[in-house]
């Protein structure tokens, strides 16, 4: 009896997104990879959005499907077609194509929504880690990012995204 292969196996966790990765491309036998920044992955399919750089500005968003390849890794240094992680990268590819509305927020009311949804969290209970790079590891499994609003949770796992999303939007005002 032939054991089935997981289909998501492989698949980066939705926290490398943004961050410079390499993908080992399955082409005829022949040991090839693709470097970029990770835009996005589908849930469903597992199927990878790449955005690569040229001079340093976006230049190629490539797609590759799961059967497409073999694994991701995460690197360290940046390639010349992808950049290093920063939050200001981050914000500039979630807004690449206008799918989310920018909202002006100064610094200062950054950082008290932040300490506000930290307090928020901490009193209701749940594990929260602070992050080197700002944002709250809630957890261990999902991941708020500036602004710190319900569009800006991510996890792998639907549900447990749904539900956080759900607690983010009961913060108080």
């Amino acid at each position: 009896m032939a054991v089935e292969k997981d289909s998501m196996e492989g698949v980066p966790p939705l926290t490398w997104i943004a961050h410079p990765v390499r993908v080992q491309l399955v082409v005829g036998g022949s040991d090839q990879s693709v470097d970029g920044n990770l835009y996005t992955i589908d849930p469903l399919t597992g199927s990878l959005v790449l955005v690569r750089f040229h001079n340093e500005k976006p230049w190629q968003v490539s797609w590759i499907p799961r059967e497409g390849y073999s694994s991701v890794s995460m690197i360290d240094e940046p390639s010349p077609h992808s950049q290093r992680y920063s939050v200001e990268l981050a914000d500039m590819m979630s807004n690449m194509f206008g799918m989310r509305q920018v909202e002006e927020v100064d610094a200062n009311e950054l950082k008290e929504r932040r300490q506000k949804l930290l307090s928020w969290l901490r009193a209701n209970h749940v594990d929260v880690k602070e992050c080197d790079d700002g944002s709250l590891l809630i957890f261990g499994a999902a991941r708020i990012q500036s602004p710190f609003t319900e569009d800006s949770c991510y996890c792998d796992n639907t549900i447990v995204l749904k539900r956080l999303r759900a607690l983010v939007g009961k913060v108080p005002k």
